[in-house]
């Protein structure tokens, strides 16, 4: 269990750093660029490592494979442009504050498909750690310009699906390893259909991108690694852990994301109190989520 853990934090702080690049890679280049160095990256990495140190797809049959399938359509394509679409529609503060919800899907899922016991501790922790991800993601995020909403209903539609979809996609991800689907197995599928998915969208609608300036910047390129390397390691945490565990501690990140804004953006976040108060929460519910 504790390797488990250690698995699923690391892989947040690697997540928020990732965000960090992220956010200086868009003052640069645009975000559809992005995707295609993410998807092309996670592709090379884990289509490399199954295939060194692990056995490529042998043993594997469509139904082992469809779990990661769908993870690929909904969440690693789709929750990733309705997420982006989200904050563009109604602010990075409300778009995050509500899919800081995710973990409570992941909650009544993993309870009804897998039969994941939920604990009083548990379900305290998730509370916690919802409510201060929530405040603190609002904290971050929050400005004058991502507070004007520009088409509200559709925007919310887009943080509500993004909030379902990560939810979703842990259980899926869960079920998919108990099935016997090695972390390296599904990472790779997932990444496949992905690619696939927003290769033919490239074909159809051909934007443009300016794929000589992001060489100019290293932002991009090593925000792909992180994440990279971040599912990995939360797909073997899911081997180890109950999935509404993972998915709880998971959502500490905005804690780590003040951290390394303080660092890495030179302070941009103001640590107060406050700041102090809801990190506390979120440690404490972290701890009852464990306990649990």
């Amino acid at each position: 269990m504790i390797l488990g853990i250690s698995f699923t934090l690391l892989a947040t702080i690697l997540w928020s750093g990732s965000f960090i690049l992220r956010k200086r890679g868009l003052e640069e280049v645009d975000y559809k660029v992005f995707l295609v160095i993410r998807l092309s990256i996670g592709l090379l990495l884990t289509g490399v490592l199954l295939w060194s140190v692990g056995s490529g797809l042998a043993g594997l049959n469509i139904h082992m494979m469809l779990p990661f399938i769908i993870t690929g359509v909904i969440g690693q394509l789709f929750a990733l442009i309705a997420n982006t679409m989200a904050i563009h529609e109604v602010g990075a503060s409300r778009t995050h504050t509500l899919i800081s919800a995710s973990p409570l899907v992941t909650a009544v899922l993993a309870a009804a498909f897998l039969g994941e016991r939920l604990t009083i501790y548990l379900l305290l922790g998730l509370v916690m750690i919802i409510l201060g991800g929530g405040i603190l993601s609002y904290r971050i995020y929050s400005n004058p310009t991502s507070q004007k909403t520009k088409r509200p209903v559709f925007g919310y539609m887009l943080a509500l699906y993004s909030t379902v979809a990560i939810g979703t996609f842990t259980v899926l991800q869960k079920y998919g390893l108990d099935l016997g689907v090695t972390p390296l197995q599904g990472q790779f599928i997932t990444f496949v259909t992905a690619a696939i998915l927003y290769g033919i969208y490239l074909i159809i609608a051909r934007p443009e991108l300016d794929i000589k300036n992001s060489y100019r910047s290293l932002n991009y390129l090593w925000a792909s690694l992180l994440m990279t390397v971040a599912a990995l390691l939360t797909l073997l945490a899911l081997a180890k852990l109950p999935a509404t565990l993972v998915a709880g501690l998971k959502r500490t990140a905005p804690l780590f994301t003040v951290a390394l804004s303080a660092v890495m953006l030179k302070g941009i976040e103001k640590v107060d109190w406050k700041t102090f108060a809801i990190a506390a929460l979120i440690v404490a519910g972290a701890i009852f989520a464990i306990a649990g």
